[in-house]
């Protein structure tokens, strides 16, 4: 009996074995797994999803180069998603940085937390509680309009809450 099913390439074959599929069927495959591995590195959905789109994009730039659109994918997402965690150490360690010698050394999980929110979010808790600007003040600053800032401010103390639970 004839096996109508190829093998795929091993080897150095396989890098070298054009692929027959578009680049939509590729994306359609791949998309949701490439979300996944980058959620899993990164912790942040939205930011996956750049990560991925920005990996793609680049798929499609080098489409007729690339022989293995899964691997390239996967590569990508991988080194893109590592560049994001070093970023992301970078920026906390500018934050510790930057900490006054005073009241917030004592409290270096409050740093913590405040890094952990939205830059936006950030924006307004520092201008307001460490800046001690008003909300017409903020939204100045900002660009965002003043209910904008107090909904702002409200989600960002929501979200300090939980992050730094119950306090004695």
């Amino acid at each position: 009996m004839i096996d109508l099913v190829q093998e795929p390439p091993t080897g150095e074959t396989a890098a070298l074995a054009p692929t027959t599929e578009s680049f939509d069927e590729v994306f359609e495959r791949e998309y949701k797994k490439m979300v996944r591995l980058g959620y899993l590195m990164i912790g942040d959905e939205g930011r996956a999803e750049e990560v991925v789109q920005e990996a793609f994009a680049t798929l499609h730039r080098r489409w007729d180069e690339v022989h293995s659109p899964g691997g390239f994918l996967r590569t990508t997402v991988c080194n893109r998603s590592r560049d994001e965690q070093r970023h992301r150490i970078r920026a906390r360690a500018k934050l510790r940085l930057l900490r006054p010698s005073t009241t917030v050394t004592e409290r270096p999980y409050l740093v913590d937390a405040l890094a952990k929110l939205s830059p936006r979010r950030r924006e307004a808790v520092v201008l307001r509680y460490y800046g001690g600007h008003t909300i017409p003040e903020i939204a100045h600053i900002t660009g965002m309009a003043q209910g904008t800032v107090k909904s702002t401010l409200h989600r960002a103390l929501e979200e300090l809450r939980v992050e730094l639970g119950p306090q004695d």
